[in-house]
């Protein structure tokens, strides 16, 4: 695949200098070459050195426009297995402004143990080596960083800037892929700039979110900017996160494309980022000095690439407040003299570094059974959540009850607090008559109940396992209550209380 490597112009103090590539011999691999014979192998643009016979030499070599090194995981040194490129010829450029070396490296299986050392060597004009030590201003070794994914052929880049003194007519370029090599990687876009370094930057360097289980983040921001750029920025981020360049709108996990203007120059752009909605597991780490879980995996990582400037991230930091319930902020409990109506609460919580403490309201009653043997005002559940039953206590003066007395707080050490306001009903009395209840007989049949011993014009209630009521009718002896739903049920009539179980 061939490719064009072009860069614009940009005006610095009135003088143009033009930033441009240099031609690298058969950088795009759009030459094949396969390797034969016995180390080193040549094959165009390229010596491949493997010093240790680590390479499956029948499936390397250029092809479908990539340099492709086969061989065993992660060999034992950086020297092993070595990539050089033919000499570059710089003899025309200046040696005012700096170089940028770059290429790409695919992983198509594993995971690599370390980086690529990429080396500079420099000749003069007539052929002898000028050692690095003299060749350049500044350093002249960078790694190419490691972020490839296992089975994933994922790109990279990485740029190695110099700037070559007076005298360095050539150039040659070294990678040093033994400890970096996996099963199988592809190699590619081989390129060298002269002038303007391609750049972008992230403002902050890091960055705070915060949010409870299962709810979407409130919005934090960051701006990229860049200069010198040939194509364009790609902003993306991690599984859990969500971006769009406008506050309040627009968020989705698309990747971010952000173009230069025709100088090469990015403006300085605002990114707005949160974790998304439904998110309930947010990979955490815990931090031993506040005890609290902190964002710090992948999925909570945004991405800044551009092929010639490479990768910039910003991690962002945190922590996953708070948890969910399955009821509303606000429900209703009933009461009576002799009978008060439960609900059920289904708690779950998410990266807790303690208990839950569950506290009921004076007015309230909560239990882990639906039978409330030992009701409580409050309950320790553990830091995952739990099933809580509440209700009303019995006998309350008759009327409304909305305040601290009918509420429901949750809390967790290093948590905000929820809180569940119930709208308490204290009723009548139901006005059953009494019924001698040393008479009744309750048989499960199939399709309901069948009731012996109780007196004609009695009142039978029937309540399902969530308290509520399913079926209230006067019966006589002998009688037949349909009920069409298997389950537990408990049967009330007068101070008659009986639990039975339809199959």
């Amino acid at each position: 695949m061939k490719k064009l490597f072009l860069l614009m112009l940009s005006l610095v103090a009135m003088v143009a200098v033009q930033a441009q590539s240099i031609p690298v011999t058969n950088g795009d691999c759009s030459i094949d070459g396969a390797l034969g014979g016995v180390s080193p192998y040549i094959i165009p643009g390229y010596t491949i050195t493997d010093k240790t016979a680590k390479l499956t030499v029948a499936n390397c070599g250029i092809s479908n426009g990539s340099l492709r090194i086969v061989g065993p995981a992660n060999a034992a040194a950086q020297g092993d297995v070595v990539v050089t490129t033919d000499k570059v010829d710089v003899s025309t450029y200046g040696t005012d402004q700096t170089y940028t070396f770059s290429c790409t490296v695919k992983s198509t299986v594993g995971i690599p143990s370390g980086s690529i050392n990429v080396n500079i060597t420099a000749v003069n004009a007539a052929g002898a080596a000028v050692t690095t030590a003299n060749a350049f201003v500044g350093g002249a070794v960078t790694k190419l960083p490691n972020t490839l994914t296992a089975g994933v052929a994922s790109t990279i880049s990485g740029n190695v800037k110099l700037v070559p003194t007076a005298g360095v007519a050539k150039l040659s370029f070294i990678l040093q892929v033994g400890k970096f090599l996996v099963n199988d990687i592809l190699i590619d876009d081989f390129t060298l700039t002269y002038g303007a370094v391609p750049a972008v930057n992230i403002t902050p360097a890091n960055l705070a979110l915060s949010t409870e289980a299962g709810v979407a983040s409130a919005e934090s921001s960051f701006t990229v900017d860049g200069s010198a750029l040939p194509s364009d920025v790609m902003v993306y981020g991690g599984s859990n996160l969500e971006m769009s360049t406008t506050s309040g709108a627009g968020f989705s996990q698309d990747t971010i494309k952000l173009a230069p203007a025709s100088d090469g120059s990015l403006a300085a752009t605002t990114i707005y980022t949160r974790i998304k909605a439904g998110v309930t597991a947010v990979p955490t780490v815990l931090d031993s000095k506040t005890g609290l879980y902190s964002l710090g995996a992948a999925t909570v990582k945004a991405s800044v690439y551009q092929k010639l400037a490479g990768i910039k991230t910003l991690q962002f930091t945190g922590t996953v407040t708070g948890f969910a319930t399955t009821v509303p902020a606000i429900d209703t409990l009933s009461t009576s003299p002799d009978l008060a109506y439960f609900k059920t609460l289904r708690i779950t919580a998410n990266s807790l570094t303690s208990d839950l403490i569950v506290n009921a309201g004076s007015n309230l009653e909560i239990a882990t059974d639906t039978m409330f043997t030992s009701p409580q005002s409050s309950l320790i559940l553990p830091s995952v959540g739990d099933t809580v039953h509440v209700r009303l206590k019995k006998g309350l003066p008759l009327g409304v009850i909305i305040d601290e007395s009918t509420k429901l707080t949750i809390t967790s050490a290093g948590f905000l607090t929820k809180s569940i306001q119930f709208i308490g009903n204290s009723i009548e009395a139901t006005g059953i008559a009494p019924v001698n209840i040393n008479n009744i007989k309750l048989v499960s049949l199939k399709g309901g109940l069948k009731v012996y011993g109780i007196e004609p014009g009695k009142r039978i209630d029937i309540f399902n396992n969530l308290g509520q009521l399913v079926k209230s009718v006067t019966v006589s002896d002998d009688a037949f209550i349909s009920i069409t739903t298997k389950g537990f049920y408990l049967v009330k009539a007068g101070s008659y209380v009986q639990k039975v179980v339809l199959k």
